[in-house]
């Protein structure tokens, strides 16, 4: 019998979810990363080389994730990827991600997003708290938000920066990422959303942390 394709997952929420009313787009978006990572295993990565689904670029992922949006909110999310920012001056940067997304109640949030992808490598460092990466992310991102800020004054604007952390044929880390999600007192404080998806000894992990942007001086 032929063994069945299966993307597993394991998921964190922190509570401070509910205060940016965010936890309803997280949670339904990273179960439909799943799904979406599920067609791909069936389709176009269902040969002997299938792990290297887990290594996809950062630009791959965040078109994942696009998708994910797109079918989990299709009637009230609508999205744009790697977009040109401009200023006065002239081009300042490409961005992400930017969703504009309406909640059942229908308030409407722009979620400007900042995706980094890596190889996750090092056990020893694997739950620490990645605040200072989040920061760094978060200050290109604002970059982008004040350029266009004529754009994003009169809305509800998060600016989320998010990570992609591939983890290669390595059981012992993967075991240790699976870990992350029964540890009751992480050391980790920063981060707000995190999944691990995985098959066999092979998977990845996304994370991010949601931010209010800085206020902008007027000119």
């Amino acid at each position: 019998m032929e063994k069945e394709i299966k993307i597993d997952s394991k998921t964190c929420l922190d509570q401070r979810l509910e205060n940016f009313e965010l936890k309803e787009f997280i949670e339904k978006t990273l179960n439909k990363v799943k799904e979406e990572l599920t067609i791909l295993r069936k389709t176009i990565y269902n040969y002997k080389e299938h792990h290297y689904l887990f290594a996809l670029n950062e630009r791959a992922w965040v078109g994942i994730i696009n998708n994910a949006i797109i079918k989990a909110f299709p009637k009230n999310s609508s999205t744009l990827q790697e977009f040109s920012v401009t200023n006065q001056k002239g081009f300042v940067g490409r961005a992400d991600f930017l969703v504009c997304w309406k909640n059942k109640t229908g308030k409407e949030y722009y979620l400007l997003f900042e995706a980094k992808q890596y190889e996750e490598k090092n056990i020893s460092k694997i739950y620490d708290d990645p605040k200072d990466d989040y920061c760094r992310v978060f200050d290109q991102a604002q970059k982008y938000y004040e350029a266009e800020f004529s754009y994003y004054k009169s809305k509800k604007v998060y600016i989320i920066p998010i990570f992609i952390g591939w983890i290669r044929s390595n059981p012992k880390l993967l075991q240790k990422a699976k870990e992350y999600f029964t540890i009751k007192e992480k050391t980790d404080k920063s981060t707000d959303f995190c999944c691990l998806y995985y098959e066999g000894d092979y998977g990845t992990w996304i994370y991010g942390k949601i931010c209010l942007p800085k206020t902008v001086k007027k000119s």
